[in-house]
């Protein structure tokens, strides 16, 4: 089990006891502030605490001794002696202490659980736990729009309605925007966030069958326009398609002899990356998210941007989670 879901149960558990030890201090202290002002003795008669209050400490198993006096000719109510504060401390203190033992399990379940399915999302069957416990630093559903996206030409994204919500997709093969070396065209990259070590998972749909080099594109240790990596999904591998690549102020190269082809149709598929950079470990993985479709280690680039786009083709994107440091 990864050793985030030990974390966060400690964590869920320092939540409730502060949580608990909140609440307690804030009723006691509501409770005293009552006592001072309700047993102040004003020509020998009590000034009285409210009906709904005394009710409430009923409703918890509290019993104040209580006395009826007149005061203006209305019937009023008031507890008889701090003794029966004293003794109220005891019945919060055990009402609250039962209230952790129910809640301190089911937070202990439900951090876990939380903590199981962020590392699913991530993984998805990957034992991250060789990754460390890489945290979530970005995600994009697109419903509120791309601004958070910095493009190589904005008039070849835009954002589409689908079944799931929005997507932000290419809407032609080309763009104007022309590489200094041999490398994709469309490459739209996350603002302000570099990683080094990290996990990128989305969804991408095919919106254009181009034949065997049909492709999407994944940027990352991204350095500049002329100095990064990128995945290359293509439908039929090749040097040039289907491999993991570099470009390193020169016409882009691949890191692998990938064999496998990409089974691209009119769906949308599932797609992860994950990174290392002290190993150097490069995985990306297809739809299969237990076995990598190709995998090459590299130390060339470390921290740098994320992104998606395509060499020369169109694709929609939704649902990205980009979890690293």
């Amino acid at each position: 089990m990864p050793r985030a879901v030990d974390t966060d149960r400690r964590q869920g558990w320092i939540r409730v006891i502060a949580m608990i030890r909140s609440l307690f201090s804030c009723v006691l202290a509501c409770l005293a502030s009552w006592a001072e002002a309700r047993l102040t003795l004003s020509g020998h008669e009590f000034y009285a605490p409210s009906p709904q209050l005394v009710h409430w400490l009923y409703t918890l198993g509290l019993r104040p001794r209580v006395a009826a006096f007149r005061c203006c000719d209305t019937q009023l109510l008031a507890t008889a002696a701090w003794e029966d504060i004293m003794h109220a401390r005891i019945h919060l203190w055990i009402w609250f202490t039962s209230l952790a033992l129910i809640l301190g399990p089911a937070t202990w379940l439900v951090a876990g659980e939380s903590t199981s399915s962020r590392a699913d999302r991530a993984g998805k069957g990957t034992d991250l736990s060789r990754y460390g416990d890489l945290p979530l630093v970005f995600s994009e559903d697109f419903d509120q729009g791309a601004e958070r996206w910095e493009t190589t030409d904005d008039a070849a994204w835009e954002l589409r309605e689908h079944a799931g919500g929005k997507a932000f997709g290419l809407n032609r093969r080309i763009s104007n925007y022309q590489p200094a070396v041999r490398s994709p065209h469309n490459i739209a990259l996350i603002k302000g966030v570099e990683v080094s070590d990290f996990v990128l998972k989305l969804r991408v749909k095919s919106t254009l069958d181009t034949g065997g080099h049909r492709d999407c594109c994944l940027f990352f240790g991204y350095q500049n326009p002329t100095r990064f990596y990128y995945v290359h999904l293509g439908a039929r591998p090749d040097p040039n398609s289907g491999q993991i690549m570099i470009v390193d102020n020169a016409p882009r190269r691949p890191l692998t002899d990938n064999k496998s082809p990409v089974p691209w149709d009119d769906a949308w598929h599932d797609v992860k990356v994950v990174r290392n950079v002290a190993t150097g470990a490069i995985e990306v993985y297809f739809d299969d998210m237990t076995k990598p479709l190709m995998t090459a280690v590299d130390k060339t680039f470390g921290k740098g941007r994320v992104g998606i786009g395509s060499f020369d083709d169109m694709d929609d994107f939704d649902d990205i989670e980009l979890f690293g440091r």
